[in-house]
This record gives structure tokens, C-alpha cells and sequence, in this order.
């Protein structure tokens, strides 16, 4: 009877350590995933870095342009201005020379 006591126990012994043995494969496992992951979230945080950066001075270029823009119109309605009053200059002008 005691043998068949020691063979139960020698059993459950054997069964707990191939339990315990698998429970430490895949506690390793998850701490080589959770590695992983935490790589992948790192290189994510410095791509979205990367990304604001880029946005930054997007956002930049754009003030730049509309500033640009902006010159442009002043400019052209200056031009404008100035084409007209070469215009009347030439109509006086012309007036002159038809009297």
C-alpha cells in the first residue's frame, strides 16, 4: 500500500514540475513578447516624433506661403494701380495730341 502511495506522489510531483517547467516557457515567452512590444511602442513614440516635427514645420512652410500670398496681391494691386494710371496718362495724353 505505501508503495502505491509513493508512486501517486511521485505522480503528482512529476506532473507539478512539467507544469511548473511549461508555466516558465511561456513566463519567458511573454517577457520576450512584452520586450518586443515595448520596442515597437518605443520606435512608435519616436516615429510619431518624427511625424509632429514634420507637421511643425508643414504648419511653417504653409504660414510662409500664405505670407508669400498675401505679398503677391499687394503687389499685383499695386501693379493694377499703376497700370491705371498709366492708362489715363495715356488718355490725356492722346487727347493732347488729337486737339
Amino acid at each position: 500500500m505505501s508503495e502505491e502511495r509513493f508512486d501517486r506522489i511521485e505522480n503528482t510531483l512529476s506532473q507539478l514540475v512539467t507544469m511548473v517547467g511549461t508555466i516558465l516557457e511561456e513566463q519567458t515567452a511573454m517577457k520576450e513578447d512584452i520586450s518586443e512590444i515595448k520596442a515597437e511602442q518605443a520606435t512608435m513614440k519616436e516615429d510619431q516624433t518624427a511625424m509632429k516635427q514634420d507637421f511643425a514645420e508643414i504648419k511653417q512652410e504653409q504660414a510662409a506661403m500664405k505670407k508669400d500670398i498675401a505679398d503677391i496681391k499687394q503687389e499685383q494691386a499695386a501693379m493694377k494701380a499703376d497700370i491705371a494710371d498709366i492708362k489715363q496718362e495715356q488718355a490725356a495724353m492722346k487727347k493732347i495730341l488729337l486737339s
